[in-house]
């Protein structure tokens, strides 16, 4: 039967549900039992048209009576085909445009926030797809990607663009998942470790974690990284990400202890970069002086934005 039938004999056999209700609230019974009878009627003829067997049509308006007097629309909007209001779309691997592989680490991201904010829907949907691509390839920096997109999500009131959004979002946590289960199983080379606590880093700063699960994952994490920097103690990168994971839990004296350990026996550009903003966080100006005098005594370069900010360059 055409959609149009069912939804007119749907709306006919609520009328008179309803005004067989009312009827008999007002004690007019016999004509309530009139009404009973004609939506009881509509609403077989509804199912018959589907089944055309007149014993389970028989059982199914017997049982609607149980849904009395809303039955007919209920089943009409249960097998009415319903279109998303937003078009799908799959992030899966390889299926993304690519982006030209242009380095983002010392590009101001604010145009993409305006461009989130200002523009119109392919727009902002192109800029999801921009920084999707980007975080992807670690051409911007992951967390900054992450937070774009999730800003996206927050302010957008476009359903497609939200979607859209959310669906980068997801492949980006499943993109970390996979990252973290990998290195987790293959860590003999230094690079594996360095690649576990930078992505274990990442995924404990994103935001994705359950905090009823946070515990856990950081202590289980720092354990592991703890047993790399037994194999690779001399590893300023593998120490670093130890560090950061460690602010996250605000544990601040061993972050000095370890630091003031570091800074003696394991001078890299790394340790130093990492002392200069930590300190400076923590508001110990003297300290930051005395680590940026040494930091340029040794010739170091920065590679930290800030720390270039800092330095005037």
């Amino acid at each position: 039967m055409e959609k149009r039938k069912i939804l007119l004999l749907s709306i006919i056999s609520l009328i008179c549900g309803i005004v067989s209700l009312f009827l008999f609230l007002f004690r007019l019974y016999s004509i309530s039992i009139i009404f009973f009878i004609l939506y009881f009627i509509f609403t077989y003829t509804l199912l018959f048209s589907e089944t055309k067997k007149l014993g389970s049509t028989f059982f199914k308006s017997t049982v609607s009576l149980i849904l009395f007097p809303f039955y007919p629309i209920i089943h009409y909007y249960s097998i009415k085909e319903f279109h998303p209001l937003y078009k799908e779309f799959d992030f899966e691997e390889g299926k993304l445009l690519e982006t030209k592989r242009i380095s983002y680490y010392s590009f101001d991201l604010a145009p993409f926030n305006i461009m989130l904010k200002y523009g119109d829907p392919s727009q902002r949907k192109f800029v999801v797809r921009l920084v999707f691509n980007s975080t992807k390839n670690e051409k911007i920096d992951f967390l900054e990607g992450i937070e774009i997109i999730r800003n996206a999500i927050y302010i957008d009131v476009n359903p497609d663009v939200v979607l859209y959004a959310s669906e980068a979002l997801t492949s980006l946590e499943n993109l970390l998942v996979k990252k973290i289960s990998y290195y987790s199983k293959n860590s003999d080379s230094l690079e594996d470790c360095v690649n576990y606590a930078k992505y274990s880093y990442y995924y404990i700063k994103s935001g994705f974690l359950v905090i009823n699960k946070e515990d856990l994952f950081i202590k289980e994490t720092l354990k592991n990284i703890e047993e790399s920097l037994k194999k690779h103690y001399y590893s300023s990168k593998l120490l670093v990400y130890y560090l950061k994971i460690l602010e996250y839990t605000n544990n601040y004296d061993l972050i000095n202890n370890l630091l003031e350990n570091a800074l003696e026996n394991n001078a890299t550009p790394e340790i130093y970069e990492y002392a200069i903003l930590f300190y400076i966080k923590n508001r110990k100006p003297k300290k930051v002086q005395s680590l940026i005098s040494r930091f340029l005594d040794y010739g170091f370069s920065p590679s930290e934005e800030s720390i270039k900010f800092i330095l005037g360059g």
